[in-house]
């Protein structure tokens, strides 16, 4: 009986991993855990509800302020320090869809329907709008995601003596637009109210930050990267136009057919 007691003791009791100090190794469980208690539930519960997820702050703090840097210390082995790549992007591409669903664009219905007083004709004026509005959010977002092995590609291909393999020219590809949807959501609602000024700096955001990140990325001078990477970012713009409105062609011809 004492020994398997003593075992249990030894052994973390969420895992079963051998104990080597107070915290697991493996999961990382406090080894003190006893007998449950109605105050050490609430405690439970008011830290994941409430606590900070370090590991993405810290991704959010310094890719702002050294983008490039954290993408070349993930790749050197710092994976525990930033958020994964990919789960940065997609929870920021996340955010930015929820932003856009939550504030549409506004239309001016009464150009609409300037020579018709039919409030119906209106109405499935308005409908039509949204209808391809959500269609655009939705296929911008697609075409965006599907391009990241592209930019990729491109990066590796004008940095190709950099020594980075594939892989890490993704790593790169993923921060960088994970960050520069944290740069649009509150530019979201602005241009979604008519502010035009909004549209380009979501723009001109990617523009900058991209060359920006390739510096700290990649070995160089300054003046031989960012050519290098405008270039890259200006293929990679102009392979997103090409295949969006590619699919907008087939997809509004889809919908003349049907109708």
């Amino acid at each position: 009986m004492t020994d398997s007691i003593d075992s249990k003791a030894q052994h973390c009791l969420n895992c079963g991993a051998l104990l080597s100090g107070r915290f697991c190794s493996e999961c990382g469980q406090d080894s003190r855990a006893g007998r449950l208690k109605f105050k050490e539930i609430l405690a439970n519960v008011a830290d994941e509800l409430f606590k900070l997820d370090l590991p993405i702050a810290r991704t959010m703090i310094d890719l702002t302020w050294r983008p490039g840097r954290v993408a070349s210390e993930y790749v050197a082995g710092r994976r525990r320090t930033y958020t994964n790549p990919l789960k940065y992007c997609l929870l920021l591409t996340a955010a930015s869809l929820l932003v856009m669903q939550t504030w549409p664009m506004e239309i001016d219905s009464t150009a609409a329907a300037a020579d018709s007083d039919n409030a119906e004709v209106e109405q499935a004026w308005l409908e039509a709008v949204n209808s391809v509005q959500g269609w655009v959010v939705r296929m911008g977002t697609f075409v965006t995601l599907l391009l990241l092995p592209v930019q990729a590609a491109l990066s590796r291909l004008f940095f190709l003596r950099s020594g980075r393999n594939f892989a890490e020219h993704c790593v790169l590809a993923l921060y960088v637009h994970g960050h520069w949807y944290l740069f649009s959501i509150p530019l979201l609602p602005l241009a979604a109210h008519g502010h035009g000024w909004a549209i380009v700096g979501m723009q001109l955001s990617i523009t900058i930050l991209y060359p920006l990140a390739a510096c700290g990325f990649f070995p160089g001078r300054y003046w031989t990267i960012i050519p290098r990477a405008l270039l890259a970012l200006a293929l990679y713009l102009l392979g997103y136009l090409v295949l969006f409105f590619g699919l907008a062609f087939v997809y509004f011809m889809m919908q003349g057919a049907g109708a």
